[in-house]
């Protein structure tokens, strides 16, 4: 097995992981509600970048790889935030298989 050797000194960006709340709003639907869980500390990586024309409008696409260290709470569908940038969690593998270490492979939710 290859191990991932990493520097933790490395894992210096400050981000907040945020879970979906959603909140009843009394007719059987619901709206979006994020809600901080954690404060972790991760390695942003810019994967790609592109554009789509949707809906009569360009929708910028970011793509990065973000290692973080090893959290079980941690899931798809969850998000990161640092200041104002979002980043939605897509997937998640443990990076050597040793649970010391994940990487998160996020989108960029730009507007």
């Amino acid at each position: 097995m290859n191990m991932l050797f990493m520097n933790a000194g490395r894992l210096r960006t400050e981000l907040k992981l945020e879970a979906l709340q959603p909140q009843e709003d009394g007719i059987g639907g619901y709206s979006e509600s994020w809600q901080e869980i954690a404060l972790i500390w991760g390695q942003i990586r810019a994967i790609t970048s592109s554009s789509r024309f949707l809906a009569q409008r360009w929708h910028p696409e970011t793509t990065h790889r973000i290692t973080i260290r090893y959290d079980a709470i941690i899931q798809a569908g969850m998000r990161l935030r640092k200041d104002n940038r979002i980043f939605q969690i897509d997937a998640i593998q443990d990076a050597d298989e040793t649970r010391r270490y994940q990487i998160c492979f996020v989108r960029e939710e730009t507007t």
